[in-house]
Order: structure tokens, then sequence, then C-alpha cells
């Protein structure tokens, strides 16, 4: 991705002039620090992708309210689709006693996959409900680092609970 010099500081002071309105719009339409916070930087990721077009835009903090308002709706549709899917595991594990018999067995079978610094890492998302930036803070790691890692565990994840579910093959 070749951004130009331009285009980066562009993104730069729009980032500083108004991550903290577009946080506080986004809490507001989540309701959770960590959501929040996964709204506000996946809105200035979209923005950093289209720099130059919105260097040229008539009104860019219009531009970053419509997209933390569309990055909003898509995490609510996955936390939609995550308590559906809750439900109904919920529902496998008492119907097929025989597979887990408990959530809790489930989600040790989920993440006994991971190695010892993603478990670290499920502990501080899950368990504490720690934000990427508490996360990046507590592992003296960037925010950027903190948002992949977070992006690639919940992906293994999703990628092990498929196998649970005989979806896909090892």
């Amino acid at each position: 991705m070749g951004r130009s010099r331009e285009g980066q500081k562009f993104i730069e002071l729009l980032f500083r002039q108004n991550y903290n309105r577009i946080y506080e719009y986004c809490f507001w339409k989540l309701g959770r620090r960590q959501d929040a916070e996964d709204c506000a930087m996946e809105t200035f990721l979209r923005a950093a992708d289209k720099a130059a077009v919105l260097a040229a835009h008539p009104c860019p903090e219009r531009w970053l309210y419509v997209t933390a308002r569309n990055v909003s709706m898509e995490i609510i549709k996955k936390q939609a689709r995550f308590v559906r899917l809750e439900r109904e595991t919920e529902a496998s594990v008492r119907t097929e006693g025989e597979l887990f018999h408990s959530v809790h067995e489930l989600e040790e079978w989920l993440t006994g996959c991971l190695k010892p610094e993603e478990q670290e890492l499920y502990r501080l998302l899950v368990k504490e409900e720690e934000g990427t930036a508490q996360i990046a803070e507590r592992l003296s790691i960037s925010y950027t680092n903190a948002a992949t890692r977070i992006y690639r565990l919940r992906k293994k994840l999703k990628k092990q609970l498929s196998l649970a579910e005989g979806k896909e093959e090892p």
C-alpha cells in the first residue's frame, strides 16, 4: 500500500482532529468501549485506504460519520450473528451431550489450539473485556499490531468452531 506522504499527513490530521468525536459516536451507537474503539479504528483504516479521494471530499468529517455509522451497523450485525450462534451452540451442548457437556468445555476445546501468547490475548479480550488500546498498552505493542493479532485470533477461533460444527476439515 504505497500511500502518498500528503495523504498520510492528511489522515493523521483528520485522526487527531476527529478521533474522539468518532469514538464517542461509535460508543453511543454500540454501548461498549471495545466495540467503539474497533469501530473508530476501522473507520480511520477505511479513511486511510481512501486518503486521496477523501482529501478532495467537500466534507471529510461527514464521510467519517457516515462510515462510522456503517461500521457500527456491521458490528451490530456480527454481534447478532454471534448471539444466534451462541444460542445454537448452547442448544447443541444441551441436546448433544456426548459432544460437549458445557459451554465451558466447548470454550476449553476452542482455545486449546491457541499458542500461549494467543491464550493471553484471548484472556484480555474475552475474560477481562479489554479494548484494543488497553491490550496494546498491556502487551507493550502498537495499536495496529494489537488489532492485527485480535483479527487473527478471531479468525483462528472461527475456524476451530467450524471444525467443531463439522463444516470444515482440519
